[in-house]
């Protein structure tokens, strides 16, 4: 089954946000902590009974800074899904490159186990193919010289059947 995932925000809320805070800048690091500090404050102090003048400053304050704030919460958001879909699509590569290598109900196409490191098989591969492509080099010498050198009939013919089935 392949893999998926469930965005952060749905795309209509981003977008409802996106044009609420049309073009407010995401916020800094240092107004990040402002507000955490806000926070804390706001908890923090003794409440009076009456009006509470500072808890109302502050929550004026963090009010105008929340635009950037979720500003940046959207980028953070946009960041992760990029890079959430982008993981999804290497697991599906990974799965599907698992399935070419070790069908269902059929024989592995590698001695290996495939977890979920597939450098192993990838490895063994290229071995493969490097071996495979040496062999071949061989038996296009054997061939030439099978033509135009001096081999006794009975090798002669042996070779000859070998390279028969053989696509060179």
């Amino acid at each position: 089954m392949p893999a998926s995932y469930t965005p952060i925000l749905s795309a209509d809320l981003a977008e409802t946000i996106r044009a609420l805070l049309r073009d407010t800048p995401p916020a800094t690091d240092a107004l990040l902590v402002g507000l955490a500090e806000s926070v804390r404050d706001r908890h923090g102090h003794d409440h009076p009974r009456h009006e509470d003048l500072y808890c109302a400053n502050l929550a004026s304050w963090s009010g105008e800074r929340t635009g950037p704030l979720l500003a940046r919460l959207l980028a953070e958001c946009d960041r992760t899904e990029r890079r959430r879909s982008r993981l999804v699509a290497l697991q599906n590569d990974a799965m599907n490159i698992r399935g070419a290598l070790s069908p269902d109900g059929r024989p592995r196409r590698v001695p290996m186990e495939l977890g979920e490191e597939l450098l192993p098989a990838v490895e063994w591969l290229l071995d493969q193919a490097q071996q495979l492509t040496a062999l071949l080099g061989t038996l296009h010498a054997v061939r030439n010289l099978m033509r135009h050198g001096d081999l006794p009939e009975q090798i002669h013919q042996e070779l000859t059947d070998l390279l028969a089935d053989l696509p060179i």
